[in-house]
């Protein structure tokens, strides 16, 4: 049976998009791209791929040329064992768009890809014309005292509301 979850089979689902592969500092950069205008990036949170921005792709590309990348580590991009940091995946954004001969980008970035579009607008002002953050927290140091697991009698706000746990 043909797997309709790759890249190639979901890509039917999004007429006049491509994917493509580009060589940045010996890793393989998986992005998708489509439209025509001022180029807008799209990054993803993690675990996900690009197919996460699929139902708005076709909308901004009337107006934009789209590229939803995928960080190293996700998707079809390359998974090296180092390169994390957040301004390390912002060079690679950079030197992407540089090798797609761009000079001023808008940047969107969602979850842990919010992290990497703020590190690429502080890092590289000059390339950035808008930056959008989705649904992330403002990364500061107060992050690292954020709880991986709910503690007993406290509450904590999510999407749907407040939650207790007691």
């Amino acid at each position: 049976m043909k797997n309709q979850y790759t890249t190639p089979e979901l890509l039917k689902l999004v007429p006049d998009f491509k994917s493509n592969i580009a060589e940045i500092k010996g890793v393989k950069i998986h992005y998708v791209q489509g439209g025509k205008g001022q180029p807008l990036i799209l990054i993803p949170g993690y675990p996900e791929t690009w197919w996460a921005y699929h139902k708005i792709m076709p909308l901004l590309a009337k107006t934009h040329q789209v590229i939803v990348i995928e960080m190293r580590g996700m998707g079809d991009s390359d998974k090296p064992a180092d390169g994390y940091d957040k301004k390390n995946l912002a060079t690679d954004v950079y030197e992407l768009i540089n090798h797609l001969n761009l000079k001023k980008i808008s940047i969107v970035g969602h979850d842990i890809g919010a992290h990497v579009a703020y590190s690429f607008a502080a890092n590289f002002p000059e390339s950035t014309e808008n930056l959008i953050l989705l649904d992330t927290p403002h990364p500061d140091e107060s992050m690292y005292n954020l709880p991986m697991l709910p503690i007993p009698g406290a509450d904590y706000l999510y999407p749907g509301g407040l939650l207790s746990i007691r």
